[in-house]
């Protein structure tokens, strides 16, 4: 089964639409891909407009709503994509940006389009912009905010 997963995520990745790398204003929308809510909250101060995604390592129970902002293990299709995603944005000022180390949120990544894409694990080769390093998440975060200020169209 993890096989099948790998297989047509790195078909996925392969076959990535390029980024518009369109005009940006300084509060883009955010499209979040983390690790747990402590990730969500740092990006929160920092960025008005935010959704934010994130994989649990066990298996939801029938108890619990399906929620397309906490991914459990058994809400992936086989093929690994979401069963329940987040909803499409409209906007073209939409970025998205990877804190995750693992992949299993990679379908975020490769099918949907975006301006840009922002990886900070470094997990991703056809990011647009990388901010790896030993760095803490509130550190990288403040240079991509300058590096946006910069690039804004407004």
């Amino acid at each position: 089964m993890r096989f099948i997963r790998d297989y047509y995520r790195q078909r996925g990745l392969r076959s990535t639409e390029t980024s518009t790398k369109g005009p940006l204003t300084s509060q883009p929308f955010v499209t979040l891909l983390c690790d747990n809510d402590a990730q969500f909250e740092v990006l929160k101060g920092s960025f008005s407009k935010l959704q934010g995604v994130y994989t649990k390592n066990e298996i939801r129970l029938k108890e619990n709503a399906v929620n397309s902002a906490v991914m459990y293990t058994n809400d992936f299709s086989w093929k690994g994509v979401p069963i329940v995603p987040l909803p499409e944005v409209s906007v073209v000022n939409h970025i998205i940006i990877n804190t995750s180390i693992n992949v299993d949120l990679a379908w975020y990544w490769y099918a949907r389009s975006y301006e840009f894409r922002i990886d900070m694990m470094g997990v991703y080769d056809d990011a647009d912009l990388s901010i790896v390093g030993t760095n803490t998440l509130p550190e990288k975060i403040e240079t991509l905010r300058s590096y946006l200020n910069k690039i804004s169209h407004e």
